[in-house]
């Protein structure tokens, strides 16, 4: 949001359940983790980007960041963020490329050479691939060699907004502006 929090909301009353406070900009985008049921205790992390060039991770049952957020600090602003499938790395997207990060320690665990900043990242619900899109763009990355390779590119007539893996990653839904 522009005031710079994140909100969690209590969809039966249409009321603000938590506010968490931490960003000095406004927040781009914002993430929770769908864990596999053996992995609940994940469910409980949420990872935001900002105008403020950070990337947070908050924990959710104790209403505090989650890590060493001061580690998580870049360049320029940060545009996109989103968990890994198996809820334990996160995947950012600054101007400067795209990384992927541990969700527990914040650690950099690799980056991924991009040209272009990345506006929104989305991984497939295997984990085995992760798609970047940028203006009217979209790579598609495999993630299982020893590093990741852009593998698609596909390119839209106009600015792309949003993009989705259909539920068993097999395809790639993008929505663009019109002219």
């Amino acid at each position: 949001s522009a005031d710079a929090t994140i909100k969690s909301w209590n969809l039966e009353r249409s009321a603000v359940r938590r506010t968490w406070h931490g960003h000095t900009e406004s927040v781009i985008s914002v993430a929770c983790i769908h864990p596999p049921p053996a992995r609940l205790d994940r469910d409980r992390y949420i990872v935001s980007s900002s105008k403020d060039k950070t990337i947070r991770m908050w924990d959710t049952w104790r209403s505090t960041p989650g890590v060493n957020n001061d580690d998580m600090v870049n360049s320029k602003a940060i545009s996109s963020a989103c968990f890994c499938p198996d809820g334990r790395n996160i995947i950012v997207g600054p101007s400067e490329g795209i990384s992927l990060r541990s969700v527990e320690t914040g650690d950099l665990i690799s980056n991924y050479d991009t040209t272009i900043a990345p506006s929104i990242i989305n991984f497939s619900p295997d984990g085995r691939h992760f798609a970047s899109a940028s203006g009217n763009g979209v790579f598609v990355w495999d993630t299982t060699g020893p590093a990741a390779t852009c593998t698609t590119r596909i390119y839209e007539k106009e600015y792309l907004l949003c993009m989705a893996f259909s539920h068993d990653g097999r395809r790639l839904v993008t929505g663009s502006t019109t002219t």
